[in-house]
C-alpha cells in the first residue's frame, strides 16, 4: 500500500482545470504515467481528488522523506524523460497549478492516513486554515486535533506549513503559515452530515475563528471525492 503517513514533507495540491472534463485527463495521465513516474524517483503518491462543490479543481497529495529527498526527487522527475514526453498534455489541462502548500505532520497531534491509494476508496473532508497568528503552530493544531476527534467517528490527519526554504523555485509554494486537517468517510452522505454538524457546533466553529487572521478569507472547507469512483460515492 502506498501512503504519506511516514512522510517527512508532504505536498497538498490544488489544480484549477479548464473544465470538469479535464479532470479526467489528467487522472488518466496520472494513472497511466505519471504516478508511476513519480515514484520511480522517490516520491510517495497519495489519493487523486475531485473538489465535490468545484468539479473543475484536481486536489492531490504526495511526499517525501525529507527536504533533501523532496529536491532529489523532483529534480529526477521534472527533468526526466516521463514528464517530459507528458508535460505538454499535463499543462494544456491547467488553467492554474500553484495552490500549492508545503506541510509536515502536527506534533502531538496523531496522524491518520491522507489517502493511501492501496486503502479502501473513501472521501473526505478537509479544511485549509491560512494566516495561523498564534505562534506554536503545533499547541494549535493538538487543539484542533482533539476537538476533531470528539466530534468525528472517523480518524483526523493535521499537518502544519514546513518552515524549510522551498529549494526547488520551479515549483513555488504558498508562503502564509497553514494548517490543513483531513477526514476520511466511507460515503458521501457520512461525509456531508459530518460537515453540517462541525459547521453547528459554535464551540467548534469559535476554535477555528479564533487561530487565523480572517475566518471569512482564511478558512476553506473542501468536501473531495475520489475520482476513479465518482460515480458511486454516495452507495
Amino acid at each position: 500500500m502506498t501512503t504519506l503517513a511516514n512522510a517527512g514533507v508532504v505536498e497538498f495540491r490544488r489544480y484549477r482545470l479548464r473544465s470538469a472534463a479535464h479532470v479526467n485527463v489528467l487522472h488518466d495521465l496520472f494513472q497511466r504515467y505519471l504516478i508511476a513516474g513519480q515514484s520511480a524517483a522517490g516520491m510517495r503518491i497519495g489519493r487523486l481528488y475531485r473538489d465535490a462543490d468545484a468539479p473543475a479543481e484536481f486536489v492531490w497529495w504526495r511526499g517525501f522523506a525529507d527536504m533533501r529527498s523532496r529536491r532529489t526527487a523532483l529534480e529526477a522527475f521534472y527533468e526526466g524523460p516521463v514528464w517530459a514526453a507528458h508535460r505538454d498534455a499535463a499543462n494544456a489541462t491547467m488553467l492554474e497549478s500553484d495552490d500549492v502548500l508545503l506541510l509536515r505532520w502536527a506534533a502531538h497531534a496523531a496522524s491518520a492516513e491522507i489517502g493511501g491509494r492501496g486503502q479502501a476508496c473513501a472521501v473526505a473532508a478537509a479544511m485549509v486554515i491560512r494566516n495561523l497568528h498564534h505562534r506554536d503552530a503545533d499547541e494549535v493544531a493538538s487543539r484542533v486535533h482533539a476537538s476533531l476527534m470528539a466530534r468525528l467517528d472517523a480518524g483526523a490527519s493535521v499537518l502544519v506549513s514546513e518552515t524549510a526554504v522551498n529549494d526547488f523555485a520551479r515549483l513555488p509554494v504558498r508562503p502564509e503559515p497553514t494548517l490543513v486537517w483531513q477526514a476520511s468517510f466511507a460515503t458521501a452522505r457520512e461525509r456531508d452530515d459530518a460537515v453540517v454538524r462541525l459547521s453547528d457546533d459554535l464551540e467548534w466553529v469559535d476554535l477555528i475563528s479564533g487561530v487565523c487572521s480572517d475566518p471569512e478569507i482564511d478558512i476553506e472547507l473542501l468536501r473531495l471525492d475520489p475520482i476513479a469512483t465518482q460515480r458511486s460515492i454516495d452507495q
